[in-house]
């Protein structure tokens, strides 16, 4: 028995009414893994799958080539029926109604799905007998029943859920009554387990008695009351009876999950995963892909200023909230490929599915780099990657011309030794922008180099950390928000919240987890301090704005004439001194790190860590490094100057 997987798992399009269409929910459930799907095709009536227009069978034949192109089969189909989701209170309601039944049976006929579940009238409250409940069923639904079948559709009653009162249908043995009276094979039934399980304890003779009946399946489960759709196993429902009865009586079809109807699918079952290019300042590669692998992630790649990993949608939130060095997380689109001329470029760009991430609607600019490759001019490539994106997309959705005023997915190539990279922005602002320092001092530290200091010093919670230049706060505050928890993205947006292939609730998922971990009653404590009185009136606000403003007292001293707490503690000394580049004279500089030099060396025994672009530090210093790294700060070659051994 294949598992089969619901259209109705990818319905919606962030920030919009519109429904994915089911072309592109068979494409995602392919990818995912599975083989076969049910077409739910309810959601006509709401005008919401783009098949209730008169030209159909335009949107039917994208779906046909998804099902085509992935492989995937479509077993079983969902036909409206009335209730919550489908209004019929007036007499143009029903007539709609109508017209739509007909529509969904001639879109399961052209795509060849061989049974349609349809909805029994229950007839609730109405004290009728089973006789009279099956003649006013073959009165209301005969008409359809016979346009299906004659399309080439068989029809499966479903089995319904108990309510406030039992209905035609809720009771096997109704069912029996109401598919025999048709004497037609290709009148079956659907079995759902969740309206079972609000009947029967155990479902296994119920599903005996069905016997050859059965054709369909809707499984989830539910704890007895309420049609909740749980995944299986999360409920009451005795999975081991249902499956024995199933094979008890040769089961033809497939298992189609029906969950998630409200918001509770389980992602391992439902998202897609991606390759993700998260990208960084040189040097910081190998943190970069520490912190990936602490998010549970798997690494597949590093390059210069780029690591490559694996995740689901969930993870495109969690990359963009919690990494502390990454510059941008991008989406892989595709794969991979090689270039070498303009027509290759477009002709390979062309074959990625650009349609599973830019709606008809999407308005996608393109910008990119390319190093060591035989296209070099970057707006020729900008040009031709724009034209075969363009080409795709129109064919895909129909259009000669692309409106371009929808959604907002930034394109970037990056080519590389004549490889291809096509990646789609998910951070938007960069991520070094964290949002609590909207002013800064002159000659700023970027945030992310300024963490990746802070922890290659191993800020903790028990040591105490020191920033003598500390400008606009930047290395005490990344440091605080190590030692606290606090994930650095936690209070920005990002571009990934718009795109519509990523749903909303991963973004308040992310954000949930990142919140959970920040360590609330920590006992951290740090100083920053400048010789510039405003530069510490700017650093406080940044701090209170960051969220660590009560962990770090700052204030105005030389650096030159520092000493350490007359408190005891372990501790760390973290700085960028300027380094004669944009702030004071190299000679200054220099006589700068002489007397720091003498200073710091009464510090004895914290640690002391040193970012200056400054190639002969170590001589105006007075004491040789225990490690150098070489780092960027923005395009300024630097050098992290560690000095963590004690001096003898």
């Amino acid at each position: 028995m294949k598992l089969c997987g619901m259209t109705l798992f990818y319905r919606d399009i962030r920030g919009s009414q519109e429904k994915q269409p089911i072309s592109d929910a068979v494409r995602r459930l392919a990818a995912v893994g599975y083989e076969a799907a049910d077409a739910n095709l309810v959601m006509i009536c709401n005008k919401t799958l783009r098949l209730h227009e008169d030209d159909w069978k335009f949107e039917a034949e994208k779906i046909a080539l998804a099902v085509q192109e992935t492989g995937i089969e479509l077993t079983q189909c969902h036909l409206p029926f009335k209730g919550k989701k489908v209004k019929c209170h007036t007499p143009e309601d029903l007539e709609y109604y109508y017209e739509m039944m007909y529509r969904a049976i001639d879109v399961a006929s052209f795509l060849g799905i061989p049974w349609g579940v349809f909805h029994p009238e229950t007839l609730r409250g109405m004290n009728l007998s089973d006789d009279e409940c099956a003649k006013i069923n073959h009165e209301m639904n005969d008409k359809y029943i016979e346009y299906a079948l004659n399309k080439n559709l068989n029809i499966a009653y479903e089995n319904m859920t108990l309510g406030k009162c039992a209905g035609y249908c809720t009771y096997v043995e109704q069912m029996i009554h109401l598919i025999d009276s048709y004497n037609d094979s290709r009148i079956g039934a659907c079995w759902d387990t969740g309206h079972a399980n609000m009947v029967y304890d155990d479902q296994y003779e119920p599903l005996l008695k069905l016997g050859h009946r059965l054709h369909c399946t809707h499984i989830n489960d539910n704890l007895g009351e309420g049609d909740l759709h749980l995944a299986p196993f999360s409920g009451t429902v005795k999975w081991e009876s249902v499956m024995k009865a199933l094979r008890d009586i040769n089961y033809p079809g497939v298992l189609n999950l029906e969950i998630g109807l409200n918001n509770q699918s389980p992602d391992s079952l439902k998202d897609m995963n991606y390759t993700y290019v998260a990208t960084c300042m040189f040097g910081l590669e190998k943190l970069l892909g520490e912190e990936i692998d602490a998010l549970g992630l798997k690494r597949t790649f590093t390059m210069d200023g780029r690591v490559f990993f694996t995740g689901t949608e969930v993870d495109c939130a969690r990359a963009n909230i919690n990494l502390r060095v990454a510059e941008r997380v991008y989406i892989l689109a595709g794969e991979p490929f090689t270039a070498t001329t303009f027509d290759e470029l477009f002709e390979k760009c062309k074959l990625i599915e650009w349609e599973n991430y830019i709606p008809a609607s999407g308005a996608f600019p393109v910008a990119g780099h390319s190093i060591k490759s035989a296209l070099a001019s970057i707006p020729n490539c900008q040009k031709i990657l724009k034209k075969s994106i363009a080409v795709r997309l129109g064919e895909k959705y129909g259009l000669l011309r692309l409106p371009e005023d929808g959604q907002l997915t930034k394109i970037e190539f990056f080519i590389f030794k004549d490889t291809v990279y096509m990646m789609i922005d998910t951070s938007g602002i960069a991520l070094h922008k964290r949002g609590y320092r909207p002013v800064a001092n002159a000659a700023p530290l970027r945030e992310t180099l300024a963490a990746a200091m802070a922890m290659t010093a191993r800020v903790r919670p028990d040591i105490f950390l020191w920033d003598p230049f500390c400008g606009s706060g930047t290395i005490a505050i990344e440091g605080a928000l190590i030692a606290t928890g606090r994930a650095p993205g936690l209070h920005r947006t990002f571009a990934g919240e718009d795109l519509h292939f990523i749903e909303s609730r991963y973004w308040a998922e992310a954000r949930n987890e990142a919140q959970s971990k920040i360590i609330c009653d920590s006992s951290y404590r740090g100083f920053g301090s400048d010789i510039n009185p405003e530069c510490i009136e700017t650093a406080i606000s940044n701090a209170d704005r960051a969220g660590v403003g009560k962990h770090i007292k700052f204030f105005t001293a030389d650096a030159q004439k520092i000493t350490k707490p007359s408190f005891e503690c372990k501790g760390t000394l973290i700085c960028n001194p300027p380094y004669g580049e944009r702030m004071m004279s190299m000679r200054d500089a220099e006589a700068l790190y002489r007397n720091i030099g003498k200073c710091f060396a009464e510090m004895s025994p914290w640690q002391i860590y040193v970012l200056t672009s400054c190639e002969y530090f170590e001589r105006l210093y007075g004491r040789k490094a225990d490690r150098v790294r070489k780092l960027y700060n923005g395009t300024i070659p630097s050098f992290l100057y560690q000095f963590y051994k004690p001096q003898r």
